[in-house]
């Protein structure tokens, strides 16, 4: 009787000792992080006691980021920030490189850029490069960004504006484009820029709105380009760069503060 017992007390101890089987552990994989998309926002301002606005797009790397770099992209005579935005995209560059965009709207439709010197082309008298210094307070407020890197691009009137922020707001623009525009006659009488601001002008030989040789109230290209080289004292000459199609020309100053390379895509 004792094997009996024996063997059913190891019968016993076995079963007691076995182990239940276990269900295999699962590791979640890590959940993927999602990319925020792009902020896009529409600010409006009492400006001068009316009302005014811009488009404000930050690139999803930028956000939450403080010392954004900044470029104002500036609308033609009679166009608007929408259209300026569609028509350029520069906020989908914003997105690649990594800076904010900023689309402001002119009251009027017209920036008060200097080329009313030019009867053809009326403008109101509204204090526009205000209007751009009170733009930039919003954003470091709002966001933070690196006042030591705003730029100011532009077509045509907004080329003209461009030029005139680099005469009346040195301290904050770092650096302007011109498409298009030049300088009229009234913003080089004002020019007090406080330091040598880079220039980029592009503009086409054949341009019949705001040509190339000068009109009444207006620089000429070449004018434009020498009077930025005698006031701001740089050290090398502007540089001139030509499209193989000649009725496109590309000239940059640029200064010791920014070295700038032009990159010239073509299609």
């Amino acid at each position: 009787m004792r094997p009996i017992i024996l063997s059913l007390s190891v019968l016993v101890l076995l079963a007691a000792c076995k182990k239940e089987p276990t269900e295999p552990e699962v590791k979640n994989p890590p959940a993927e992080e999602k990319t925020p998309p792009p902020l896009n926002e529409t600010w409006l301002f009492q400006w001068e006691g009316m009302e005014r606005s811009c488009l404000v797009h930050v690139p999803s790397s930028q956000l939450g980021q403080a010392g954004s770099p900044t470029v104002f992209d500036l609308h033609g005579y009679g166009g608007t920030a929408v259209v300026e935005r569609d028509y350029t995209q520069t906020h989908v560059l914003g997105d690649s490189v990594g800076f904010i965009t900023v689309y402001p709207l002119a009251f009027g439709l017209i920036w008060n850029s200097g080329i009313g010197d030019n009867p053809s082309f009326p403008t109101f008298n509204t204090d526009d490069v205000g209007f751009i210094s009170r733009i930039i307070d919003s954003l470091i407020s709002r966001f933070k960004i690196d006042s030591l890197r705003v730029y100011s691009c532009g077509f045509s009137n907004g080329g003209f504006m461009s030029l005139k922020l680099a005469g009346q707001l040195s301290n904050r623009i770092a650096a302007v484009a011109s498409v298009s525009g030049v300088l009229a006659n009234s913003t080089a009488a004002a020019y007090v820029a406080a330091r040598p601001v880079p220039v980029l002008m592009i503009h086409g030989t054949g341009d019949a709105v705001v040509p190339y040789g000068g009109e009444s109230g207006w620089y000429s290209v070449d004018q434009t380009i020498n009077f930025g080289y005698s006031r701001t004292m740089l050290r090398s000459p502007p540089r001139l760069f030509l499209w193989p199609i000649a009725t496109h020309r590309m000239s940059l100053l640029s200064c010791d503060t920014l070295t700038a390379r032009p990159r010239i895509y073509q299609k």
